[in-house]
């Protein structure tokens, strides 16, 4: 259980998913022609990965301690990063370079968008392949300190990648990355259903940024 998985993944958006984006977002119908035309650019660059290692995440036990003691015997914890990748960054830097600040800023959104459809992609992943269902998603840098950055490069081996980095401050580049303690627990003879992933990768009801505008309660 304390292997470490690394693996790409697609994440294509329908006509729903944009109309979940033009309203959470707070788009509007004119928008759609160029949220779309911006996908469409996005979808060819972008670069999906998810790396997770559940068991034994994070020597940091005195700051999940008093997480797993609720149900120490049934939770097994780990740890989560999930990136964009690099292009992302430059293709928003190339549109604001021109003065495109539009085009700029629904690329930043939609990264934000597809990133939290990856968390339900992760959420499936370790479900189906690790047999056990995660029941929380703690963010590094809002439940956990950002000082925890260097803990979960270490434990996901990703330290001399040069591709994911960290500054002295822990803001990690790529800038749509998210790293993440995971709360886990047995699973029993069913996979967890769409609601439960929905429930449980909702994550405006765990953040702590309560004047977020795009904030769902």
């Amino acid at each position: 259980m304390n292997n470490i998985i690394d693996k790409y993944i697609e994440i294509d958006l329908d006509d729903n998913d944009i109309d979940i984006f033009i309203d959470k977002y707070h788009f509007q119908e004119k928008d759609r022609s160029l949220i779309e035309k911006m996908y469409e650019t996005l979808r060819q660059i972008i670069k999906v990965e998810m790396i997770y290692r559940i068991g034994n995440g994070t020597d940091n036990e005195q700051q999940i301690e008093a997480n797993e003691s609720k149900n120490a015997d049934a939770q097994k914890g780990g740890i989560a990063l999930v990136t964009l990748g690099n292009a992302v960054d430059e293709l928003i830097d190339e549109y604001n370079a021109r003065g495109e600040y539009s085009e700029g800023y629904i690329l930043d959104c939609l990264g934000l968008y597809i990133l939290s459809l990856a968390y339900r992609q992760l959420v499936k992943a370790i479900n189906i392949e690790e047999k056990c269902r995660v029941t929380k998603l703690n963010f590094i840098g809002d439940k956990y300190p950002l000082s925890m950055v260097p803990n979960v490069f270490e434990k996901l081996d990703i330290m001399g990648r040069q591709d994911l980095t960290f500054s002295k401050e822990y803001m990690i580049n790529p800038l749509k990355t998210t790293t993440m303690v995971l709360e886990t627990a047995d699973m029993d003879d069913t996979e967890m259903s769409e609601m439960e992933i929905t429930q449980v990768c909702h994550i405006c009801a765990n953040c702590n940024n309560i004047n977020c505008p795009v904030r769902e309660v």
